[in-house]
């Protein structure tokens, strides 16, 4: 366990559109000291690190690098934010350097890759965070809470849609967006999976852009995620039906509504009180405090990885 007055010596490897909202995160942040910008496109990297200098949230510039071997020496910990097809090279070379990770979903692009990094961590005693965001949305904390009174089968749909951002098109839109709701509902109802179908096609890339799965527990539980990248507006909304009650969350908002049969034939509704909050800023703090004190990180590779698979699942019945 680190002394509470040291600072997590940081860096961010690849610095697209979300590397630099880590790296502000990172600068921003009491427990890190962000010291490296990694990225091939180095001017990529200093165009941030001029932005973080004359904006004052660090009193030099931070150093750059196209590589993170040339700065491996002087870092604790990371985010890796680079493409999914380079996740697992990345971050194994990180892993082998001793570094703490934090890696953007989806965790890497094969199974077999995420076992291999799992051991690594753990040869390594480091941490793997994955970066499944919504988990730290304030409005899905609060209905996981709701959701302990009602331990009976759930019925939850979930549509998760957006424009169509030719930076995720490395991947289809199973890894590229469901996949958040695919950790949220494991997340939701701890029980094996007794089946998936799904359908999907592809519309503007050669991969998937549009899918829908339907998947079953064995506690009874059924759920249907629905996600796109081919919409003309954006949508991250799922309900979650339980006996003569129903809870309605939208991510984008963070707002939670609950609505419960009031008589035959009405239905009230109300709306949780929810505090508000950076989602982002909150899964690097903890990721940050969870490498101070030693703890298990509120997403865990393992769990990255089980919702890793389903994708695979998924993409394989569409495929069928």
């Amino acid at each position: 366990m680190k002394s509470p007055h040291h600072k997590i010596r940081t860096a961010v490897v690849g610095i697209g559109y979300l590397g630099r909202f880590h790296a502000y995160k990172y600068a921003h942040s009491p427990q890190a000291e962000l010291v490296a910008l990694v990225d091939k496109d180095v001017k990529k990297a200093y165009d941030v690190a001029e932005e973080l200098f004359s904006e004052g949230l660090c009193a030099e510039k931070i150093p750059v690098a196209s590589d993170i071997m040339d700065v491996v020496d002087r870092v604790e910990a990371v985010s890796i934010v680079v493409p999914t097809q380079v996740h697992y090279e990345v971050t194994l070379q990180c892993l082998q350097h001793g570094l703490h990770c934090l890696v953007e979903k989806p965790f890497t692009h094969t199974v077999a890759q995420a076992d291999h990094l799992i051991g690594i961590a753990r040869e390594k005693q480091v941490k793997i965070q994955v970066g499944h965001l919504e988990r730290f949305n304030p409005a899905f904390i609060r209905l996981k809470k709701e959701l302990y009174h009602y331990p009976d089968s759930l019925f939850i749909e979930a549509r998760r849609i957006s424009g169509f951002q030719p930076r995720a098109a490395d991947v289809n839109v199973i890894f590229d967006l469901m996949i958040h709701d695919i950790d949220l509902l494991l997340h939701l109802v701890q029980a094996e999976i007794t089946g998936i179908e799904a359908n999907g096609i592809s519309v503007i890339t050669d991969k998937i852009d549009i899918a829908n799965a339907r998947i079953h527990f064995a506690c009874g539980s059924f759920a249907s995620l629905t996600s796109s990248r081919v919409s003309k507006k954006s949508e991250r909304r799922t309900q979650v039906y339980t006996d003569r009650k129903y809870y309605t969350l939208d991510f984008k908002k963070q707002y939670l509504e609950s609505s419960r049969v009031a008589t035959e034939s009405t239905i009230e509704s109300q709306s949780c009180n929810i505090i508000q909050e950076d989602a982002l800023k909150a899964e690097i703090e903890h990721f940050l405090t969870a490498v101070r004190t030693d703890k298990e990180p509120l997403v865990t590779a393992e769990q990255g990885k089980k919702a890793l698979d389903i994708a695979h699942q998924i993409t394989a019945s569409i495929a069928s």
